[in-house]
């Protein structure tokens, strides 16, 4: 088996990397999920982390970040959305007086990624709306997305919408009184998506179609306030430094959930293992890092399995056929 030619700092990288998804037992039991941390807990400032982008940063509506969209035509965004300061709360407070039916989608489109907010229902006990991934195509009531409900008691259901399509769907009954602030964070990864309500995880929808978009928050007949509203984007192309021929390229790691029956890529680089704990964690836990082709065990000689990029950037696109050829780090 060839080796995968790799300078020093990036073995180092590449190792530590792994290490934090190997640990945990192999056995079949559905991961743990750890509690959500400081960026995605209720106290916790946002913008703790440079990978953390805060959707909520000031006193005003943030329209270089959101567009809006109205089902009743001539409407404005004031009339359905502002922000406000003071009283009781320090953070910023997101308020949505539900009328008319509508949203604001955020004018960046995003595929790999962590969202987070708190919402509530001050007044209405039935109040309903929802954030909706992978929003696509024209506006409309409602877009191509898979909806994330925040419907009491269904909060954290997930299903499409428009001419979006996934593999399964998701139901669900969690959530504290409508008039207590919930929080709801969000995964994405390659089309798969995971939701945790106050904490607690859903579940997980496979297999989206788009599995890239929009994100957007529902005007839907109930006034419903947000906060802490966060992302952190897992998209942007990073280097784990120069491989072979001083040419740049990610590189693809295996993290999987026992009962995952595809790999999930992530991009692994040396500056970003902070996120990457953070993000298996929340999503599986102490999950075992290995492809769930090989039994959901380590490979016999003790060291993990990666896989080796699928080309080299420029280059030509790998060959068809199932077989993917895979090095061993030392």
């Amino acid at each position: 088996m060839h080796r995968l030619a790799l300078r020093l700092p990036v073995v180092a990288a590449v190792t530590s990397a792994l290490m934090l998804c190997t640990q945990g037992g192999a056995d079949d039991a559905a991961p743990m999920v750890h509690e959500t941390r400081k960026a995605v807990t209720t106290t916790g400032d946002v913008a703790d982390s440079d990978a953390v982008t805060n959707l909520l940063p000031g006193t005003t509506f943030p329209k270089e970040t959101w567009d809006f969209y109205s089902g009743k035509r001539d409407s404005q965004l004031e009339g359905t959305w502002r922000v406000e300061t003071g009283g009781n709360d320090p953070a910023p407070v997101l308020v949505c007086t539900g009328q008319p039916y509508g949203y604001i989608r955020t004018r960046a489109e995003f595929s790999n990624f962590q969202f987070g907010l708190q919402w509530r229902y001050p007044e209405d006990d039935n109040g309903n709306s929802g954030i909706l991934i992978y929003t696509s195509g024209d506006n409309k009531i409602w877009p191509t997305a898979f909806q994330v409900q925040l419907h009491q008691p269904a909060a954290g259901s997930v299903f499409p919408s428009g001419a979006a399509k996934s593999d399964n769907e998701l139901r669900n009954e969690l959530g504290d009184p409508a008039k207590d602030w919930n929080e709801c964070v969000v995964t994405s990864i390659n089309g798969r998506i995971s939701v945790v309500i106050n904490g607690k995880k859903v579940g997980e929808v496979t297999g989206c179609d788009p599995r890239r978009g929009s994100i957007a928050l529902q005007s839907e007949g109930s006034e419903i306030h947000f906060r802490q509203i966060w992302l952190r984007s897992f998209d942007e192309p990073r280097t784990m430094g120069h491989l072979q021929n001083d040419r740049e390229r990610p590189f693809r790691h295996f993290a999987l959930s026992p009962r995952s029956e595809s790999p999930i890529d992530c991009l692994v680089t040396d500056r970003r293992q902070a996120e990457l704990r953070e993000l298996l964690n929340v999503v599986y836990g102490n999950a075992l890092a290995t492809d769930p082709r090989h039994g959901n065990r380590r490979h016999r000689s003790g060291r993990a399995v990666v896989e080796q990029p699928p080309h080299v950037v420029p280059g030509p696109v790998r060959s068809a056929g199932r077989r993917r050829n895979r090095h061993m780090v030392d």
